[in-house]
C-alpha cells in the first residue's frame, strides 16, 4: 500500500467514524444489505482493509465471527477497542500472501479500498484462495465518470473501470449476484457529491 495512503488513514483513525458520518457515506450499511440474505450466524468473514470496524460490526450484530486485515496499525487500535472482531492483523494487502489458511472464510467484504489500490489482480486472487466454495465478496467502487484517476490531498485516487473490474472478477472465478450504486459526500463540508457502486459475487 501507498505510504502517503497509511499516513492518511494513522492520522485520520481517532476521527474516522465520525468523519463516515459527517460525509453521509452508508457504504456499510449498503454492503450488509446486499450480503443479508446469504450470512448465517457463526459463519467466518474476514473484512479486507477493515479499518476502524465500521462495516463489519454489523455483521458481528447478525451472529457472525469477524477476521479483519488492514496496514494501518491505528486504525486496527480503534477497530480492536471495540472489542468485537475475532482476530485482527496488519499487513500490506498489496504484496499478496495474505496471512489466513486457504478456504476459512464464508465470505469476505473491502468496502472503500479500492480506489486507493492501483492493481486489484491480487484482491481477487487471494480473496478466492481464502473462501469457502460458494463463498460471498463483497466490494465498492468509486465512480469516476470517466476520470480513470486523479491526485486528491496528495494521494492518488483509483477509479477502476466497472467493466475491467468485472472481466478480472469473471477471469478470477468469481459470478455476480448483485449491485448497487449509491453515493456520499467528498468531505464534511458536504460541497462535493461522490459516486460508488457497491457488489456482491459469489465464488464459482
Amino acid at each position: 500500500m501507498n505510504s502517503d495512503v497509511i499516513k492518511v488513514h494513522e492520522k485520520s483513525a481517532a476521527q474516522y467514524d465520525e468523519i463516515c458520518l459527517q460525509v453521509e457515506s452508508h457504504a456499510h450499511e449498503v454492503l450488509f444489505g446486499l450480503i443479508f440474505e446469504y450470512i448465517q450466524p457463526q459463519e467466518a468473514l474476514l473484512d479486507i482493509g477493515i479499518g476502524t470496524g465500521v462495516c463489519s460490526v454489523l455483521f458481528h450484530k447478525a451472529g457472525l465471527d469477524i477476521y479483519g486485515v488492514d496496514h494501518s496499525e491505528g486504525m486496527l487500535n480503534v477497530c480492536r477497542e471495540k472489542g468485537f472482531a475475532k482476530e485482527l492483523k496488519t499487513y500490506d494487502l498489496c504484496l499478496g500472501d495474505w496471512p489466513f489458511e486457504a478456504q476459512k472464510f464464508h465470505h469476505a467484504i473491502c468496502c472503500g479500498v479500492f480506489h486507493f489500490v492501483r492493481d486489484l489482480d491480487v484482491f481477487f486472487k487471494e480473496t478466492r484462495r481464502l473462501l469457502k466454495g460458494n463463498g460471498t465478496f463483497s466490494f465498492t467502487l468509486m465512480d469516476g465518470r470517466g476520470k480513470p484517476s486523479y491526485v486528491d490531498s496528495g494521494i492518488r485516487i483509483y477509479c477502476h473501470d466497472e467493466t475491467k473490474v468485472l472481466q478480472l472478477a469473471e477471469k478470477s472465478g468469481f459470478v455476480v449476484l448483485k449491485k448497487l450504486p449509491f453515493s456520499a459526500f467528498k468531505s464534511p463540508a458536504k460541497t462535493e457529491v461522490v459516486h460508488f457502486k457497491a457488489y456482491t459475487l459469489r465464488k464459482m
